[in-house]
């Protein structure tokens, strides 16, 4: 399934699509690729929450990340570069896990850490896209 959203509706499809079983492929600033994932009747309700929940905070970032790189210098961003970008501070440790960014000037690897089971989410980014991996 393909679709096309507004840069505003991205963060809450995103939500619903992962809490609907949903899983986000790779996607570009204004196309997602998803696919229909079994949800596990094994992973306890709590479990699913925190990951959906790494999951959404991690494309949160990234997306954070792409605005930084597309911002000019004399307004704050990277000026066509993702050099200088940090996650910024209530984001890197929350309920459901810790977040690290690994920055270089065309692209960003972000992971991001479960707290409660041994998952983690990779998510790379470039300007125009990212892809999430789920380890």
């Amino acid at each position: 399934m393909v679709f096309t959203t507004s840069n505003l509706k991205i963060f809450f499809s995103m939500f619903i699509m992962v809490s609907l079983g949903i899983a986000i492929m790779s996607c570009s600033s204004s196309e997602y690729i998803c696919f229909k994932v079994k949800k596990s009747e094994l992973m306890p309700d709590s479990l699913e929450l925190g990951l959906d929940s790494l999951i959404v905070g991690g494309l949160k970032i990234c997306k954070m990340a792409q605005r930084y790189y597309s911002k000019p210098l004399t307004m704050g961003g990277g000026g066509n570069s993702f050099t200088g970008f940090t996650i910024p501070p209530y984001l890197i440790a929350t309920e459901f896990g810790t977040y690290i960014a690994t920055v270089g000037p065309a692209m960003i690897t972000v992971t991001g850490v479960s707290n409660q089971m041994p998952i983690t989410v990779v998510c790379t980014v470039t300007p125009d896209t990212i892809a999430t991996t789920i380890n």
